[in-house]
């Protein structure tokens, strides 16, 4: 395979990834929050009653990050901060009724979005992909590796080799 070949392949992926990632923006502003406060809203849904802390070390961005956009949350009504009664100085952070509608309505969107991302795709060409994918990530991995870059790559770019229906 020459190197233009790569060159165009990895330029069709990194086109798709962000076509997908702009209208996934688009489409989730139409709830009234912004992409970042959406990741962090999806977030606090899976992992309700988590510290400031355990948000950023999670999300892999500073507390004082999370401290701005959950500051906003709070004010739009979508989160609450309740104080940890073992140490004050934790806050625990859970969705409002407000939030739980973003969440839902959020759901929705994202089954629409994939639903049509994968439009007429067949599940042995799923599985295939799959499987490229997989593999494409294994190879960045080995890369960064070898590089000396793993330590700092966020838990969250590691591949999910999880099967479905298994849980971690």
């Amino acid at each position: 395979m020459s190197g233009e070949e790569v060159k165009s392949y990895v330029k069709c992926f990194i086109k798709t990834n962000r076509l997908h990632r702009r209208v996934f923006e688009l489409s989730v502003n139409e709830t009234g929050v912004h992409r970042s406060q959406h990741q962090l809203l999806m977030h606090i849904s899976v992992n309700e009653g988590s510290s400031q802390k355990e948000i950023a070390e999670a999300m892999g961005v500073s507390t004082a990050t999370i401290a701005v956009t959950l500051k906003k949350l709070e004010k739009a009504g979508f989160v609450q901060k309740a104080m940890k009664l073992s140490d004050n100085r934790v806050n625990r952070v859970a969705l409002t009724e407000k939030g739980k509608l973003i969440i839902q309505d959020s759901q929705r969107i994202i089954q629409e979005l994939d639903e049509a991302f994968f439009e007429g795709f067949q599940k042995e060409e799923m599985d295939q992909l799959m499987n490229y994918l997989m593999r494409m990530q294994d190879n960045m991995l080995e890369y960064a590796n070898k590089k000396g870059y793993a330590e700092n790559l966020i838990h969250h770019c590691a591949p999910d080799k999880t099967k479905e229906g298994e849980k971690e």
